[in-house]
Parts: structure tokens; C-alpha cells; sequence
């Protein structure tokens, strides 16, 4: 028991980390310090959605302005009163594009605190490619079975009728 009131005091006075300068919340809290994308090779029209990690507590609201290229997006982090939800990715919504290259620039507040801006970027291809479909091995091993089938009836077939098996 004694142990357990230790961790939880040594918990509850980490710092409030470094990412987001000026924060008034003083227990532990994690900041989104990466950014990538989903799907990582968007195609043209094809939505586009920005996940922030590592996984944390709070989740963002956001807007997005997209001039050109550069997408900027400004957030804040929301604290949850009482108990909070598990870490989780937040997950970003941001649209569909046309080909091109593109750069997200995300500026998150918490708690009226600047936090430290993330950048990435992503490629949208063109909008043809096309793709073979493909057969699971549940269909390929019944696809094997039924030429195989087919295969043993034409040789029985061939020793009925008095020709020989080749």
C-alpha cells in the first residue's frame, strides 16, 4: 500500500511536459509529437486523414485552411474533468486532394499554452492506377481442388474408352 501511495505522488508531480509551454495543468499529460498520414499513398480524391501519436488521453478540436499546397491546421487538446478516457490516436480528418505534394502544418493550444508546432507531409498520386484482383487461400486451395478434379476424371475417362494414359 505504501509503495502504490508512492507511485501515485510521484505520478501526480511529473511535469506537465515540454511541448506546450505555459501550461496551467500541473499533473501528468502527454503532447502529440508525431504526424503521419492514412492512407501514407493517397490517390487522387481519395480522402485523407492525419493521425497524431503518440497515443494520448485528450482529444483535439480542430479547423483546417488549405492554401495551395500547405494545409494548416490549429487545434487545442481538451482535458477531461474526472476519468479520462484510454490513450488513444487522434485521428484528423482532412479531405481529398489532387495529385500533388502536400505539407500539414499543425499548431495545437492547450490550456491557452502554445504548444510546439508539428509539420509533415504526404503525396497524393493520380487517380488511374488500377489493380489486379487476387484470390484468398481459402479460394485457391478449392480452385486447386476442382482442377485436380477435373484432371482425374479426364485420365479415368481416357482408361475407359481403351486409350492409353499419356
Amino acid at each position: 500500500m505504501r509503495i502504490l501511495a508512492i507511485l501515485l505522488m510521484l505520478l501526480c508531480a511529473a511535469p506537465a511536459g515540454a511541448q506546450c509551454q505555459g501550461s496551467t495543468f500541473s499533473g501528468p499529460v502527454a503532447f502529440p509529437t508525431q504526424l503521419s498520414f492514412e492512407p501514407a499513398q493517397p490517390l487522387a480524391g481519395q480522402a485523407v486523414t492525419a493521425l497524431l501519436g503518440p497515443a494520448i488521453e485528450e482529444d483535439v478540436s480542430y479547423d483546417m485552411v488549405r492554401v495551395g499546397n500547405i494545409v494548416n491546421v490549429t487545434g487545442s487538446l481538451r482535458l477531461f474533468d474526472g476519468l479520462p478516457p484510454p490513450p488513444h490516436i487522434n485521428e484528423l480528418a482532412l479531405s481529398s486532394f489532387p495529385p500533388g505534394s502536400y505539407t500539414v502544418n499543425l499548431q495545437l493550444t492547450y490550456n491557452a499554452a502554445i504548444c510546439t508546432p508539428i509539420s509533415g507531409s504526404f503525396v497524393v498520386g493520380g487517380g488511374n492506377a488500377m489493380s489486379a484482383p487476387t484470390l484468398g487461400w481459402p479460394m485457391l486451395v478449392a480452385l486447386s481442388g476442382y482442377l485436380l478434379a477435373i484432371a482425374a476424371l479426364r485420365i479415368r475417362r481416357r482408361g475407359r474408352a481403351g486409350n492409353p494414359v499419356v
